[in-house]
């Protein structure tokens, strides 16, 4: 077999899959936590999106300062970001910030996995 044909086969394979990762990560059926779980496993196979309030009713410097700061043009996985808002619960007695709650947590995966997005770069 060509290599041609391998690309080819490849390709619709990559096309197959997307697809089908897709209809499984966007099915509500299946368990939130498998299906972000699922999206994040394979970011080759999902969306990239530029900058992303993610459904979340913060403003910019709450998602992009503290506790996600990102360079311009940086590419972070949905799965850092999340774990990095995650962190700001272990730190509820900050003034500063609202912590991240567990209902902000769910509708984060459920955004990510309703447009599926595995990774946000910051185009500020």
């Amino acid at each position: 077999m060509e290599i041609k044909e391998k690309l080819a086969q490849y390709k619709q394979y990559k096309e197959e899959l997307s697809a089908e990762l897709r209809n499984y990560v966007q099915d509500k059926n299946n368990p939130l936590d498998e299906r972000f779980e699922a999206l994040c496993e394979c970011p080759e196979f999902s969306k990239r999106a530029w900058r992303n309030a993610f459904g979340l009713d913060r403003n910019d410097e709450f998602l992009y300062e503290y506790p996600c700061y990102m360079s311009k043009y940086q590419v972070s996985s949905v799965k850092s970001i999340l774990d990095l808002l995650i962190e700001t619960r272990k730190e509820e007695d900050n003034e500063d910030w609202d912590y991240f709650t567990p209902e902000e947590e769910i509708t984060f995966k459920e955004y990510c996995c309703d447009n599926f997005i595995s990774s946000m770069i910051f185009d500020w």
